[in-house]
């Protein structure tokens, strides 16, 4: 347990949670109103284990039983994010590698961090208190040649704000 010298916001809470395991290989970042599956964390631990990406996403859906997000897609133009599967049911078969070839972030509710993501792209910027920290994230890192994976196995609850 780590206390926060206040309320210092999400970014800079998982960049004080990340600095206390400096030697961990991997960091999960998971939102507390969300509860992971038991095969979660070894389904996005097994994703990056595979070599070819740089922090996993997971299936995040909601009581309803529907997904919220399989990761996201900025549209730069619009200047917007868009949700990749959003609205199909929890057990509807998700193109992994589609969901990969789209998706531009993860969804800060759970990401699965590699040492070599933090190492090359640095912490989560902390001037954005709220909202949109791990789109920016996600992007800075794509640009430094970060690569994101998802893991449709690892299915976590997301009580959304609860």
């Amino acid at each position: 347990m780590i206390e926060a010298p206040g309320n210092i916001g999400y970014a800079a809470g998982v960049n004080l949670a990340m600095s206390q395991a400096p030697e961990a290989d991997a960091w999960w970042v998971l939102n507390p109103d969300t509860e992971p599956g038991p095969e979660a964390l070894a389904a996005c631990v097994a994703r990056l284990d595979r070599g070819d990406c740089d922090a996993v996403g997971a299936t995040l859906f909601l009581p309803n039983g529907r997904i919220q997000t399989c990761g996201g897609h900025w549209q730069t133009l619009l200047g917007r994010a868009v949700a990749l599967g959003s609205g199909l049911s929890v057990n509807a078969d998700v193109d992994a590698d589609a969901i990969e070839q789209k998706q531009s972030f993860l969804s800060g509710a759970s990401m699965l961090i590699s040492r070599r993501f933090l190492g090359v792209t640095g912490p989560m910027r902390e001037d954005y208190f709220l909202y949109c920290e791990e789109v920016e994230w996600c992007l800075r890192a794509r640009r430094m040649g970060m690569r994101l994976g998802f893991a449709p196995q690892a299915r976590i609850l997301h009580n959304a704000g609860a």
